[in-house]
């Protein structure tokens, strides 16, 4: 059984690829890209181990899962914000943030193909059916 952010990030992985083949498609991104260096796309990782009021139980592996994926993402050339156990009004503003990061970014450079990433390691919850989130 592979570890929950190897998972989380195959997920990712295989969502950016399935966006970059549908909305671009590999003639048209050569053909309107050419010659011009895309600005880096942004990746907001946020790790949530510890809870304000202790409602859940710590979690050892969202500081873990933070710590391999924001590196990676890095290393692909993506601009990061790394974050860890932030509570809700910095949560919220950092999603502001890279939300208006991803808008910038697309004006900056129309046309261009932009895989902004967003990766949470933290609780979740099941839903009656079954459902996980």
């Amino acid at each position: 059984v592979a570890p929950r952010w190897i998972t989380t990030l195959i997920v990712v992985i295989g969502a950016a690829a399935a966006l970059m083949i549908l909305w671009c498609g590999a003639e048209r991104c050569k053909h309107r890209c050419r010659g011009q260096q895309p600005p880096p796309p942004p990746a907001l990782v946020i790790g949530n181990g510890t809870y304000i009021g202790q409602v859940f139980s710590p979690l050892d592996w969202a500081r873990h899962d933070r710590s391999k994926a924001a590196p990676l993402f890095n290393e692909w050339g993506y601009e990061v914000v790394d974050e860890f156990d932030v509570e809700k009004r910095r949560f919220l503003t950092r999603l502001d943030n890279f939300v208006a990061e991803v808008k910038r970014k697309v004006r900056q450079a129309p046309g261009r193909l932009l895989v902004p990433i967003l990766f949470f390691s933290g609780h979740g919850f099941e839903a009656p059916r079954g459902q996980q989130f």
